[in-house]
């Protein structure tokens, strides 16, 4: 039978080779010259019908843009819905 102390130095040297691991390559992947560069805008407000936003996100889906999150601002009376969208800078 194995002792516990041997037990926890083998998964504790295990988590450690996979962290240092894990960690070098995350920082290959942030020095990766082909890595994508995104521009944003804000469509700010969305017409409170979802049918009146199709024209607006098309227009923009034309344009190489792709929504990638929204905002929603809640006020007194109201709220406000905004699209974030994103879409690749080109490489020089």
């Amino acid at each position: 039978m194995k002792k516990p102390g041997n037990v926890l130095a083998l998964v504790l040297a295990a988590a450690l080779i996979v962290a240092v691991f894990r960690d070098q390559s995350r920082a290959q992947d942030a020095t990766k010259p082909d890595a994508t560069t995104w521009e944003y805008k804000v469509i700010a407000p969305l017409p409170t019908d979802p049918q009146e936003s199709l024209p607006l996100l098309n227009a923009a889906g034309r344009e190489g843009w792709e929504v990638s999150g929204t905002y929603v601002y809640v006020r007194k009376n109201d709220c406000v819905v905004s699209a974030v969208l994103k879409r690749p800078i080109p490489r020089k």
